[in-house]
């Protein structure tokens, strides 16, 4: 069984226990939390169709622009706005049923760059197996068509360890090629997995129970439901959110996530939005956004303006 505190764990991820390894080994010392020097209502999403946004990431491809995607009840489609908010496109999963999309990210996959896409809601809970589409990030501003096919991607099938888990956040390390879930609980407790790299595309993918977090008490205080997580491009920062709160933890090049998880968090602050779902690094801080009609891209940007790179 999972402790209820990943802080008081000391393995890796890999198993090893650390906590007598190297006595004379200092730790990686870690960043100062980042100090956020401004929040601003951005821009306005202009898409038409996002009106239950869940999922949320930066282009890797074309700077500047945003990818979304809607919550449950919408078809497989990602839809991109420009840095203006303006629809720049919408692009459709040939053959996919969209069961419970709940988070985006972006990251390499060879010598592109690709969107993680995480069908891993399960309110039940009672999924056996959760899927991720890893989709060759297309380029902006989009074809003229109302809806472009994507026809190539890759299905990766993801099992828990223990039983269906409900969670609408999913990471991605660009640097190892890991996936990570994290589960989102009304108590508090929220487990997160990780699915290792290399990635299979056939078969199923097992996910490993990496640390336990507890949010809604002191230090992760505030709604324990967790809504949505980033990973900035360089591996170094991560960032997990719920309704109404955010928390950062540092990770300095070479130690695992479970290592980062392990350390303390940075409370990051969040507007008061309607139903705050989903968050992303941008390259001088990170953007928040809710469900609703015409949602705004909440910008918040770090002091020394280069924390997020």
């Amino acid at each position: 069984t999972a402790p209820s505190d990943a802080r008081s764990d000391a393995r890796t991820t890999d198993g090893t226990d650390t906590r007598d390894a190297g006595a004379d080994t200092a730790p990686p010392a870690l960043a100062e939390c980042p100090t956020v020097l401004s929040v601003t209502p951005g821009t306005t999403v202009g898409h038409p169709s996002i009106t239950e946004a869940s999922g949320l990431s930066g282009s890797l491809r074309s700077p500047g622009y945003w990818w979304l995607h809607n919550d449950s009840g919408d078809d497989a489609r990602l839809y991109a706005v420009g840095p203006d908010g303006a629809d720049a496109g919408t692009f459709s999963l040939s053959g996919v049923e969209a069961n419970d999309w709940e988070d985006l990210a972006a990251g390499p996959c060879g010598e592109a760059t690709c969107l993680y896409v995480g069908d891993i809601g399960d309110n039940e809970p009672s999924r056996s197996k959760l899927r991720v589409y890893r989709v060759p990030e297309p380029l902006l501003p989009g074809p003229s068509a109302h809806v472009t096919p994507i026809t190539a991607f890759d299905e990766l099938v993801l099992k828990y360890p223990d039983g269906p888990h409900n969670s609408e956040s999913l990471l991605f390390d660009g640097t190892t090629g890991d996936l990570f879930v994290v589960v989102k609980t009304a108590e508090g407790p929220s487990p997160i997995y990780r699915a290792k790299a290399p990635l299979a595309v056939d078969g199923a993918n097992a996910l490993e129970w990496i640390a336990t977090l507890t949010f809604g008490v002191p230090p992760l205080g505030g709604d324990p439901r967790t809504t949505g997580a980033a990973m900035s491009p360089d591996g170094t920062q991560l960032v997990i959110r719920t309704y109404d709160s955010a928390f950062l933890w540092r990770r300095p090049h070479g130690t695992s996530v479970a290592d980062a998880l392990a350390g303390d968090p940075c409370a990051l602050p969040v507007a008061n939005e309607v139903q705050g779902e989903a968050i992303a690094f941008r390259f001088d801080g990170y953007v928040t956004v809710s469900e609703g009609e015409l949602p705004r891209l909440w910008e918040y940007r770090f002091a020394d303006g280069g924390s997020a790179r």
